[in-house]
């Protein structure tokens, strides 16, 4: 059986990282833990542009799983970007053994709106589950409700359900003939 560690890159509020691992470990049915290794995320931070460059981080991430032998899934409050992309919620390489999500882009803090703790655990369970739907050989989806449908905003993000659609469920679940 399959198994993630979920590992906190800079700080991230405990009583999120707390509330995820219940939450990854019911929806995978797998073992979920959570590794109290530091991660400095400064040492990928790019000062031009402002952010953290998410393939770095995601190599450092890579490095752990090995170590530990499980799948890795880092959580960070840094604003992320990729070469390609002026900014990522997340990113995994498809059936890899590392990916990474951050929480920035998903406070409603960040476009001007009251703080909303409920929207922020909904988002952030759309996500972890989205980016470890890759590292367990899911695709994006083009069901408009499923978690691993691609988000290129948090309102696109919230017309998500916390859960994979019925098809990408099968994949996952359902044995080959």
């Amino acid at each position: 059986m399959a198994s993630l560690t979920v590992i906190p890159v800079g700080f991230v509020p405990g009583e999120l990282t707390q509330q995820l691992l219940p939450f990854l470990c019911h929806a995978l049915c797998m073992g979920c833990a959570l590794d109290p290794v530091e991660i400095d995320p400064t040492l990928a931070r790019n000062r031009e542009r402002g952010q953290t460059n998410a393939r770095d981080l995601l190599l450092w991430l890579e490095e752990r799983a090995s170590t530990l032998g499980t799948m890795v899934l880092g959580i960070t409050e840094e604003d992320l970007y990729s070469p390609v992309f002026t900014f990522v919620f997340g990113e995994a390489r498809l059936g890899g053994q590392a990916a990474l999500f951050s929480l920035n882009r998903l406070r409603s803090e960040r476009y001007g709106l009251p703080a909303d703790p409920l929207l922020l655990i909904a988002r952030m369970h759309r996500e972890a589950l989205h980016e470890t739907g890759h590292l367990l050989g899911l695709a994006h989806c083009k069901s408009p409700d499923c978690a691993m449908r691609f988000s290129g905003s948090a309102e696109e993000i919230d017309l998500k359900q916390d859960a994979l659609c019925a098809l990408c469920r099968a994949q996952l679940f359902e044995s080959p003939p």
